[in-house]
């Protein structure tokens, strides 16, 4: 029959083993399992102009206090109306909520013509807004003014808005309100949330992490 000191030693060589199995090489006193991390995507609307839908993101590994990229947004205008895109009316911007995200141009994913532009090894990639109501393929991409949109997100540098006098005849009768996303800022923006993405996983053991996406009305 086995003596309390053989019993207690049989279960320290198995815990020993337990322990190598998740993390080889790993010693019976430091540990073991790694910690998955996450990316949270917040898009916070700060403002409505005449022509577009003004805001700011960031990044950030989810559970941490502060972003690893930040910079501004713009999507189309608040209100209902036809593109005149082969779409009808539709109600703009997309609606607020917290949904998944998924990157395009992964194994498995499509790949987007939206970020054509962006710099190599990311071209062609882009973060897809899953499940929007009343919308399909939403992403995250480049641009800086309206025109550059229909239900998307633009990612960018600083937001600008620029007033416009109205007039009538000679005389000025009020003013149009327009926003932009920062020349030559757009491209690098969305390389920076690309790669920043690309190094969450490179943490995961090249498991890509899972990405949430949040949009906050003013």
């Amino acid at each position: 029959m086995a003596s309390n000191t053989d019993l207690l030693e049989a279960l320290k060589t198995a815990k020993v083993k337990r322990e190598k199995a998740l993390e080889p090489g790993a010693t019976s006193d430091k540990k073991v399992c790694k910690a998955r991390v996450d990316v949270v995507i917040t898009i916070t609307r700060t403002q409505y102009t005449d022509d577009a839908t003004l805001g700011t993101f960031d990044a950030r590994r989810v559970g941490d206090s502060a972003a690893a990229v930040t910079g501004g947004t713009l999507e189309q205008k608040h209100g209902s109306f036809d593109l005149g895109k082969g779409n009808g009316v539709k109600a703009y911007p997309v609606s607020a909520g917290t949904y998944k995200g998924l990157m395009r141009g992964e194994p498995g994913n499509t790949t987007t013509s939206k970020n054509n532009a962006v710099a190599s090894p990311y071209s062609r990639h882009a973060v897809e807004v899953l499940a929007v109501p009343n919308f399909g393929d939403v992403l995250l991409h480049i641009g800086t003014v309206p025109h550059d949109t229909e239900g998307c997100i633009l990612l960018g540098g600083a937001t600008q808005v620029t007033e416009t006098p109205i007039k009538q005849g000679k005389k000025v009768v009020g003013t149009e309100s327009h926003g932009r996303i920062t020349a030559g800022t757009t491209r690098q923006k969305n390389w920076d949330l690309l790669d920043f993405i690309y190094k969450v996983k490179k943490e995961n053991d090249d498991e890509m992490p899972r990405i949430t996406v949040i949009i906050k009305d003013p």
